[in-house]
């Protein structure tokens, strides 16, 4: 196969398949790939006879198809016998990027564009026809100086912690209608905790308390009154230590399941950390929790 065009993401091709043996030769069923998938064959294909094997084949993106899909039959050199599907795909309309993929840290407000590429990219109009979230906007691009139109995407930056979404955009034109984008922006905080999660080994119920460090770039930081989201534990501020949290485990009440092999809570880690003001650090207990007495 070579260049392959198509409407709707769809190609179509077919390949000749003979049978050079003497004998009969029984077809059975032919693998699809990720991409292509096979037409009908029939059943059995007598000795110098040919057969159109069709292939219908989809792709999302410009650029380099390969695939593979395996004819199964009775020939005792080739039981599978591969096809390799190779091509280059030129759609009607698509994006030059699989995906929109940002970086930054807390503060620092990036953009990353994507442009539109396929025969019908001069003709499209973007459109946003999809909802935006908050802190992420959308930029459309004129085609301009030999560059096709596009879209740049913008991530503020304005909290710590990873988004991801799909973007629709109305085309203008009569196929394709849409187009999507999909997009990750991470933005990492100025925060950190260590350890991220807290374990306690339980002993007859009884545990030892653990620490829970807290730091941050920001000058100034300070930490706030940590609180229990859930769970049988404890929290206060070390008060010889500033920026460490003291976790216990208090026991389970009287009348909890006295064979009950662990127990699960959270706790909100609580500062001035503008990046991260709240912080979830999971809390963790391992054997035997047996109620209090």
């Amino acid at each position: 196969m070579g260049a392959i065009g198509f409407d709707e993401q769809t190609a179509a091709a077919s390949i000749m398949l003979r049978n050079e043996g003497r004998a009969p030769l029984e077809i059975g069923p032919v693998e699809r790939s990720r991409f292509c998938a096979p037409g009908p064959l029939p059943p059995r294909l007598a000795p110098g006879a040919s057969v159109a094997l069709l292939l219908t084949c989809r792709s999302d993106l410009e650029g380099r198809l390969r695939e593979r899909v395996v004819v199964r039959s009775n020939d005792p050199d080739a039981a599978a016998f591969p096809i390799d599907v190779v091509g280059t795909v030129v759609p009607s309309l698509a994006f030059d990027v699989p995906s929109i993929d940002i970086t930054t840290v807390f503060g620092q407000a990036r953009a990353a564009e994507a442009r539109l590429v396929g025969r019908r990219a001069a003709a499209a109009r973007l459109t946003l026809a999809s909802p935006l979230p908050r802190d992420i906007s959308v930029e459309r691009l004129e085609g301009a100086r030999g560059a096709p139109p596009g879209v740049r995407l913008h991530c503020r930056a304005r909290a710590a912690g990873k988004q991801v979404g799909q973007l629709a955009f109305a085309t203008a034109l009569d196929v394709p209608r849409e187009i999507r984008l999909s997009w990750v922006c991470r933005v990492e905080g100025t925060l950190t905790v260590v350890p991220d999660n807290v374990s306690f080994d339980l002993v007859d119920g009884h545990a030892r308390p653990q620490i829970v460090e807290v730091r941050s770039v920001q000058p100034g930081f300070a930490l706030r009154s940590p609180r229990i989201e859930s769970g049988p534990f404890a929290a206060r501020l070390d008060p010889a230590q500033p920026g460490r949290i003291e976790v216990t485990f208090t026991g389970l009440p009287a009348g909890a399941d006295r064979d009950a092999r662990g127990v699960t809570g959270a706790l909100i880690v609580r500062s001035n950390d503008r990046g991260e003001p709240r912080r979830r650090v999971p809390l963790l207990g391992f054997g035997r929790a047996a109620p209090a007495p």
